[in-house]
């Protein structure tokens, strides 16, 4: 659910992301007479901080309201409490799993969301700007740091384990005179980008 399901809104986001990125940066180079480096601004900005932020606010709407309406519902009809009452932990069965998806499904998905914005950024940078694919691509490798893609894949780590967290505890703290889900979900989905 947390991978395949965001796929496709991941995918989006940051195709039009790096289009949009190359398009408004493109122009505003080109006054300075700076077209060339658009694959630098690009990647460094989809890798760095774009690709990991985007995906994760991409993930907390699809994934963390969802992961709040589910556990939220089975506090609502009791299911929460028949597995207590089976000997069987809740947080270790619902919990656990959930979180190690989330860590280890975000940093995948802002690897495909960076590369993704960085071809939708090509494409401008190719047909709108005119800039050659080869210089477009050695200006992405020549700019790009290993410190820049440490500091991009660290994030979604960090990311991806407070997004799953925060939607189980909404979910579990699901109080049971609440017979709809919404009002956590819209909890669970607004908590996480209040703090970037």
């Amino acid at each position: 659910m947390i991978g395949v399901g965001s796929l496709t809104v991941v995918l989006l986001a940051g195709l039009f992301t790096g289009a949009a990125l190359a398009s408004q940066s493109g122009l505003t180079l080109d006054q300075f007479g700076a077209r060339p480096v658009v694959g630098r601004l690009v990647g460094a900005s989809m890798i760095k901080e774009l690709g990991p932020v985007l995906t994760a606010l991409m993930l907390t709407g699809r994934i963390g309201s969802g992961i709040a309406a589910e556990i939220g519902s089975m506090v609502v009809t009791d299911q929460i409490n028949a597995l207590r009452a089976l000997g069987t932990d809740p947080i270790r069965k619902l919990v656990v799993p959930r979180v190690l998806a989330g860590i280890f499904m975000a940093p995948v998905l802002t690897v495909i969301s960076d590369f993704i914005g960085i071809l939708g950024g090509w494409v401008v940078a190719r047909y709108q700007l005119q800039v050659s694919s080869g210089l477009y691509w050695s200006s992405i490798t020549k700019g790009l740091y290993i410190q820049d893609v440490w500091m991009g894949l660290s994030k979604p780590f960090v990311f991806g384990f407070l997004i799953v967290t925060i939607a189980c505890h909404v979910g579990l703290a699901h109080d049971r005179r609440h017979r709809t889900a919404s009002a956590r979900r819209r909890r669970s989905r607004s908590s996480p980008a209040r703090w970037r």
